[in-house]
């Protein structure tokens, strides 16, 4: 490849794999562990053992079975036991990207597998407590507990530990102190100086840190001030100038002169008097720094647990003037530029970016020397061979050998495809095959998680026939979100056949332009009925399998949603748009009529089945898809149940004891304007709420009168309501009639008395 230089470069790529019988040799032991963990979790260990293996690993991970988990644990093994590696992470989608970055900054606090726990499970560590290094592990050791750790902190993830029974189990409190041996090993604590994401869509992320080239520089600079404040504080406590903290490099002569040398003059000193329980207590030289610290730091009761706490404190002096070593690149160097180039060739060490940033950019990054040593490729099945390829060569190698040293592959081959729009290199060149795929249909040994914990098992069974043997973890079998109904409805999925809306069913203004109009009538209906009970906006998406139904669908909620408070929904997408995200209530519309269209393909269906977590509404024309032989298995479920949709109207909340298998008292609804009846009845309902509440804040607000009720019209209005329950028990015709004229209303029998309602209402209340 020329590249822009006058000599020609060969580049040789090498990567190699286990066979699958050798690498099952390799992890059988660390897999035989506690009778309790589900075959589930087996696989998830694998996956993460297989990944930290130099070499090529290949995980397909169906909907919900937690690729993204996966790769974030991966990292985290990586950073902790190979700490001068670098790893670049891409991505088909910012989205993904960014849920990446979300997953790895999610950690409320650091979890530590503390050496002094009996066993081995995360302790919190706080600004004073710190984990307690013991001796290195011995080289031969290193690849048993590296695996064996693996598994324990995954299988502690998954909330699957028994009763610690298995040859692991019984190594626990060994393991736990070779496990701090290695290096402390926090389950996910990536610091975000060592985060770099590049491109665009960074603005996106759900966190205050800026992970941008410029944002990752602004820290730095703001970390610099803020450790040499910290080193003027030190200098302070052993009565020496401030000026040490001028900058990074007088910070650094400090430490040597300064620190160091009194640690190493206490620690002689300490092996001398190991006798005396007060002797850590007495003779630290840094107490003075650590006064802020909750207090005691030293007991002076244990000669051993003082000089523990002193080695903490320590070793937390440690790290801050080693990222103080790390900013001192910033202090020298003064363009932007220069700062931001340094930042991603010599400080990150994970380093995100898209396909589509890399083959832009892999001129530039050759230029600057970047250089990595794995490669973690998620959405690997939606990205083209080619732009797999091109991320594997953005570094030069080194003595005509690779440096690459992990090629990780994650992704979902029964997923939708790479997008080609060229039909020709579609159809003809085959050119829509992701290299993940061509790796799977050539025989490469690869990985299968087989549980997923996204969605109830009933809904997962709509696509899961796709997959060999994918189950459901036990969380979405027993915990009681998963087993309630849904409120308001009687079943948690459902087909509803659309007819004909005023005379047309699927219309398209322009070629490849569908739109039905009332699937988006009846969708919109839905999603309102639900904002009504008190569902969340965020908890529901609508999507489409087409654009123009999306944007039919847009301004049917800006006509209907946006003035009375009700608010659009979490997002409106189109099916291909939203794969790789989920939501817990999902209202799909498959817009056509006439033909099954591009649904024909069993990939796309799997995505469209498969992004609900707790409800889905899939809203069509029945007499079309249900004689589509490829869509068969799914839609022979959904036919189970009637195809209209099945209401609990006695439910008036968006919580219920009702367990799912129990459809309740329901109410079929005819059709698009029965639908748009409820809505409005429901509407109506909330007024009527909102002016008596309005009236009982007038009242309240009354000034109290001299003796008697300090209330007159309350009491008014109590005796009014007695004349009323009085003269509904003389008449029980009454209470019927004012039912009929409910129900009349809500089938829109009505709509003009609701209208001289309102306005008799308004006028009252002016």
């Amino acid at each position: 490849t020329n590249c822009g230089y006058p000599r020609r470069h060969n580049f040789r790529l090498e990567l190699f794999w286990f066979r699958e019988d050798d690498f099952m040799d390799v992890i059988a032991g660390a897999l035989n562990v506690v009778d309790a963990v589900p075959s589930a979790v087996g696989t998830l260990v694998g996956a993460i053992i297989s990944g930290i293996q130099p070499g090529l690993t290949m995980v397909v991970g169906p909907p919900g079975t937690g690729k993204t988990d996966t790769a974030v644990q991966i990292l985290n093994v990586l950073y902790h036991n190979c700490p001068s590696q670098r790893t670049l992470i891409i991505t088909h989608s910012n989205q993904a990207l960014n849920d990446l970055f979300e997953k790895i900054m999610q950690w409320p606090h650091h979890l530590f597998l503390h050496a002094a726990s009996p066993s081995l499970l995360p302790v919190p560590v706080t600004d004073t407590e710190y984990s307690f290094m013991i001796n290195p592990l011995h080289a031969r050791h290193f690849a048993e507990s590296l695996q064996e750790l693996a598994l324990f902190q995954t299988i502690w993830m998954a909330k699957t530990v028994g009763s610690g029974r298995g040859r692991v189990g019984a190594r626990r409190p060994e393991l736990a102190r070779e496990v701090a041996g290695i290096r402390g090993f926090p389950v996910r604590d990536v610091p975000a100086r060592y985060l770099l994401r590049l491109g665009q869509g960074e603005q996106e992320l759900a966190t205050d840190l800026d992970f941008s080239r410029q944002g990752r520089v602004n820290a730095m600079l703001v970390r610099r001030l803020e450790l040499l404040a910290e080193v003027e504080r030190l200098a302070r406590s052993l009565k020496l100038p401030e000026d040490v903290g001028y900058t990074c490099e007088s910070a650094g002569y400090f430490w040597l002169m300064h620190v160091y040398s009194r640690w190493e003059q206490f620690l002689a000193a300490c092996a001398q008097n190991q006798d005396k329980p007060t002797f850590v207590k007495d003779r630290f030289p840094l107490q003075e720094f650590f006064s802020n610290s909750p207090q005691p730091v030293f007991t002076g009761e244990s000669f051993e647990r003082d000089m523990r706490a002193a080695k903490g404190c320590f070793r937390h002096l440690t790290t801050m003037f080693q990222e103080l070593q790390e900013c001192r690149a910033f202090e020298l160097l003064k363009s932007t530029a220069d700062r931001a180039n340094y930042l991603m060739t010599k400080q990150a060490k994970i380093v995100a970016m898209t396909c589509t940033h890399a083959a832009l950019k892999r001129k530039d990054f050759l230029q600057l020397g970047f250089k990595y040593d794995n490669l973690l490729m998620e959405e690997s099945a939606q990205i083209l061979e080619i732009e797999t390829f091109i991320p594997m060569l953005l570094q030069r190698q080194e003595d005509g050998y690779a440096r690459l040293k992990r090629c990780i592959l994650i992704g979902d081959h029964h997923q939708l495809p790479p997008v080609v729009k060229n039909m020709a290199f579609q159809k003809y060149s085959h050119m829509d095959q992701s290299l993940f795929t061509r790796f799977v249909r050539l025989g490469v040994p690869y990985i299968e998680l087989n549980a997923q914990g996204r969605a109830r098992p009933s809904i997962a069974k709509l696509y899961n026939w796709r997959y060999r043997d994918l189950g459901d973890l036990s969380y979405v079998r027993e915990e009681a979100i998963f087993r309630k109904a849904n409120a308001g409805f009687s079943y948690e999925y459902q087909l509803i056949d659309i007819p004909d809306y005023h005379g047309k069913g699927e219309t398209a203004p322009s070629p490849w332009f569908y739109q039905n109009e009332g699937e988006a009538e009846y969708i919109v209906s839905v999603y309102m009925y639900m904002r009504l009970l008190g569902y969340p906006a965020s908890k529901i998406s609508i999507l489409t399998t087409y654009n123009g139904q999306k944007l039919l669908i847009r301004d049917v909620i800006n006509r209907r949603c946006m003035s009375n408070g009700i608010g659009p929904p979490s997002k409106v997408a189109t099916v291909d748009k939203f794969q790789g995200q989920q939501n817990d209530f999902i209202l799909l519309s498959l817009v056509r009529t006439r033909f099954v269209g591009h649904l024909r393909d069993v990939r796309r269906l799997v995505v469209a089945m498969s992004r609900a977590r707790l409800g889905l509404y899939v809203f069509c024309r029945r007499s079309l898809f249900e004689q589509c032989y490829e869509l068969q298995p799914t839609f022979q479920l959904l036919l189970q149940r009637p195809d209209s949709l099945a209401l609990n109207l006695d439910e008036g909340t968006p919580f219920t004891e009702r367990l799912v298998e129990e459809t309740g008292r329901t109410h079929f609804v005819s059709g698009i304007e029965e639908m748009e009846g409820i809505v409005s009845f429901k509407m109506h309902q909330l007024y009527q709420v909102q002016l008596m509440n309005h009236q009982y804040a007038t009242h309240i607000q009354a000034a109290p009168h001299a003796g008697g009720s300090p209330n007159p019209s309350l009491d008014q209005h109590a005796d009014d309501t007695d004349m009323v329950e009085a003269e509904e028990d003389q008449n029980p015709d009454s209470q019927s009639k004012t039912e009929d004229a409910a129900m009349a209303l809500a089938n829109g029998e009505n709509e003009d008395a609701s209208q001289e309602d309102h306005s008799k209402d308004e006028k009252e209340m002016e």
